[in-house]
């Protein structure tokens, strides 16, 4: 995996998440963590998913949402590395509330 970028995603309560931005179909490595599937079209990001995963190597191939993931143009995958699956999920709630992500 080789991060192309960075990006700082901000939650409906203002919260601001950093990631690190690589490509849609990149392999990564185990890594616990709370992601952001995007469409980027020159520097705007299109949030279509956010989930979380103890094993982002695994996350994304067998999603039963990979098909819209597809047909909506992913491109890229934001990670945000956080260890406390506690802390994960009340991420997810506060991305999803403010992007409305159309595959989740």
């Amino acid at each position: 995996m080789q991060q192309i970028g960075s990006v700082t995603l901000v939650g409906k309560s203002g919260t601001e998440y950093g990631c690190k931005v690589y490509r849609f179909k990149d392999s990564f490595d185990e890594i616990k963590a709370v992601y952001v599937v995007t469409r980027l079209i020159g520097q705007a990001h299109t949030v279509l998913y956010v989930g979380h995963t103890e094993d982002l190597r695994r996350a994304l191939f067998s999603h039963p949402r990979y098909a819209c993931m597809l047909a909506n143009g992913a491109n890229r995958i934001c990670v945000h590395q956080e260890n406390d699956s506690d802390l994960r999920q009340i991420i997810i709630d506060d991305l999803v509330q403010m992007h409305d992500p159309i595959c989740n």
